[in-house]
């Protein structure tokens, strides 16, 4: 039986940045002899896998549609971290009614999957590098995934083990340095990461002299100490069992910490007064 609309759909613009709404346009065309009522619409993006992410419901208001009439709805869409990047197929899938004999009553739901395209480019850069604390190299691979969620919105992720500097220790140099240099540290605080705490508790403790303030990313049910500070708007248990919804939470986790950045609440919580100092005490705790 064929679908009672013809939908078409493209986006306003093609090129957004991640975070960003999106803009999407559809036109729906009444190809049916009842008349119908559109009363709501989803859209759903390709992840990382290509695979279709939960749909977004779009809040719109009832679309009346009589035989042969049509019309154009615009829908804002959220660009999530957690999205494929770049070019990215999206979906609709589009609620209906039907009036028959005066009466109202529901339609199967009409399908567009990958109906169009756009391109999701990571945002530009804000000047804000984030340190990455972790078990190595047990949690290496989360800690790349995490610093690839936090490039997308433009915060470049630093990690020890990817540093490709010529010379000097890793503890006597280079980890001081790009420990002052950062914005905050975020703690990969998992079953494997508890096991090797006391390096993770080393770098907490030096971004406690740094005066840059520490961020966990805690998989459920292993325990957080109440030492360990927290003092961001950023949830602690964000990081669940199966691929797809660790990458949601990554690429959620990733959006709070562009939040806190643009606003600016990460770059001021640095204790100034204390930088110099603390940091030649710094060095000399890991020399």
């Amino acid at each position: 039986m064929p679908d009672p609309i013809d939908v078409s759909s493209e986006p306003e613009k093609v090129h957004v940045a991640y975070l960003d709404v999106a803009s999407i346009s559809v036109l729906i065309r009444n190809s049916s002899a009842d008349e119908l009522c559109v009363y709501k619409i989803s859209v759903d993006f390709q992840l990382p896998d290509t695979s279709p992410s939960d749909p977004q419901i779009v809040d719109i208001v009832d679309i009346d549609l009589k035989p042969g009439e049509e019309k154009v709805v615009r829908l804002p869409a959220a660009m999530h971290v957690y999205y494929l990047m770049y070019t990215n197929y999206y979906g609709l899938h589009i609620y209906l009614k039907a009036k028959t004999n005066n009466t109202w009553h529901d339609l199967p739901n009409v399908e567009r999957p990958s109906i169009n395209w756009l391109v999701i480019e990571p945002r530009k850069g804000e000047n804000a590098q984030v340190f990455l604390s972790h078990a190595d190299p047990e949690d290496l691979d989360l800690a790349r995934k995490v610093g690839a969620a936090l490039k997308k919105v433009g915060i470049a992720g630093y990690l020890a083990h990817d540093d490709a500097q010529l010379g000097g220790r890793i503890w006597g140099g280079k980890i001081p340095q790009a420990m002052y240099d950062s914005v905050a540290l975020v703690y990969l605080w998992t079953s494997k990461g508890v096991k090797k705490r006391w390096g993770i508790e080393r770098e907490i403790r030096l971004a406690r002299w740094c005066g840059i303030p520490q961020v966990p990313l805690v998989e459920p049910g292993v325990q957080v100490s109440d030492r360990m500070e927290n003092p961001l708007d950023v949830e602690r248990d964000q990081l669940r069992t199966t691929p797809r919804e660790r990458e949601i939470d990554i690429g959620e986790f990733a959006g709070s910490m562009y939040r806190q950045v643009s606003g600016h609440s990460l770059k001021t919580k640095r204790v100034r007064h204390v930088l110099f100092g603390v940091f030649l005490r710094a060095r000399m705790l890991f020399q």
